[in-house]
């Protein structure tokens, strides 16, 4: 039995048909990373809540910030699949509107997953006042996954901090995060961005010692230890699609010591995308 050989365009459609689907397999990954790191401090906060009576502070504190964690999925959810619109699509659906970083930083550091009881990651920042050409909850993702890498990579040390500098350079914008844990091993710093590559996070048994169990009788166990979720190679690998969609970047500086600093330039709003 004879098949009709296929033209050159159904050759050019069937490739491109291929890139989509590969495409949609990698962004529903990438979705799926979210989602469960969304997902995992959230669970923490209602096994928080659950062992506190109602009325009890620490138990309000929990359930709000499980709140906030689960209308983050809904918004990322959202805008990671804006980007599996064909791609001629996207080019002109780029983002418009604008990010005052004051303010998307603000909103990274509420949604940073935080146990109600155990000290926070120490945070500094000095940002100067800009608005970036891309969309809020973009920038916001990736300050909330450089923080959430920068505390596991500290984990098990008596503190832990990270560090937040931004500053204009003509039509662009640098901003750093930097931490002081044991930086990235030279062999994964030029595939860091890949998917599928994580950095070595702390050995087991040094992340934070327990809580102690409440005292007014509400439970016999103590809460259970905050849980993030493990590492999976997804979560710089989407930081850089944000970025690079929005005509911006990340990488990381070889340079500097001691701990891990992340460098991102982002380009600054135009009349525009502020009016957008």
């Amino acid at each position: 039995m004879s098949t009709r050989p296929h033209t050159p365009g159904q050759d050019r459609a069937h490739a491109t048909a291929v890139d989509h689907w590969a495409e949609l397999g990698q962004l529903s990954a990438f979705l799926a990373h979210e989602i469960n790191n969304a997902l995992t401090p959230a669970v923490s906060y209602l096994d928080v809540a659950e062992h506190r009576p109602p009325g009890d502070p620490l138990r309000d504190k929990a359930l709000d910030r499980a709140a906030l964690a689960i209308r983050r999925i809904a918004r990322l959810s959202d805008s990671v699949l804006a980007l599996a619109a064909p791609q001629e699509h996207n080019a002109a659906c780029a983002p418009r509107r604008s990010a005052d970083l004051h303010h998307a930083l603000g909103a990274a550091l509420l949604a940073l997953p935080q146990h109600p009881e155990t000290p926070a990651l120490d945070i500094q920042h000095d940002l100067e006042p800009a608005q970036a050409a891309l969309e809020p909850l973009w920038i916001e993702h990736v300050l909330i996954n450089l923080l959430v890498n920068a505390d596991r990579a500290q984990a098990g040390l008596p503190s832990r901090h990270a560090c937040i500098t931004g500053r204009r350079r003509g039509p662009r914008y640098q901003l750093r995060v930097e931490d002081r844990g044991p930086g990235v091993p030279p062999e994964l710093r030029q595939t860091l961005f890949d998917t599928g590559v994580t950095a070595p996070t702390p050995a087991p048994g040094t992340a934070t010692a327990p809580i102690p169990a409440p005292t007014n009788g509400a439970a016999n166990q103590p809460p259970p230890e905050p849980r993030s979720a493990p590492g999976r190679g997804l979560g710089l690998a989407l930081c850089k699609r944000l970025l690079e969609h929005a005509g911006g970047s990340i990488a990381l500086d070889p340079h500097h010591t001691p701990g891990a600093a992340f460098v991102l330039d982002l380009p600054l709003a135009t009349p525009q995308t502020r009016a957008a």
